[in-house]
């Protein structure tokens, strides 16, 4: 919703869209990973992962985030904000989601 409100052709927002699509594929090799009872692979995408995650936060707090906070009007902001809480009002089953699968993972991998 957020990069809605821009150009997908300006740089940054491209190199963030990158980031989302690389995340998305490790999180991917996770989830075969653990279907393939693969450790090694699992191993490698979570810290792939977190790397990624770490340079993304980065470009987001002290590039991203600043640039759209100097574009965005008062009233897109205020708009955004409603909406952020309409999506997080309809995705309250997702925390759920989540923990049954790190309940998973640590079944599969972390038994005494």
């Amino acid at each position: 919703m957020l990069f809605g409100y821009f150009d997908e052709n300006i740089d940054i927002i491209k190199v963030m869209l990158a980031d989302h699509e690389t995340g998305r594929m490790h999180m991917k090799g996770v989830v075969d990973s653990v279907e393939a009872r693969d450790a090694a692979g699992l191993v490698w995408h979570f810290s792939a992962y977190a790397e990624l995650l770490a340079g993304h936060i980065e470009k987001e707090d002290e590039i991203l985030y600043p640039w759209m906070d100097r574009e965005l009007t008062d009233s897109q902001v205020g708009l955004m904000y409603a909406r952020f809480n309409e999506i997080d009002t309809a995705a309250n089953e997702l925390p759920a989601k989540y923990l049954a699968v790190v309940d998973r993972l640590e079944s599969v991998y972390c038994k005494p």
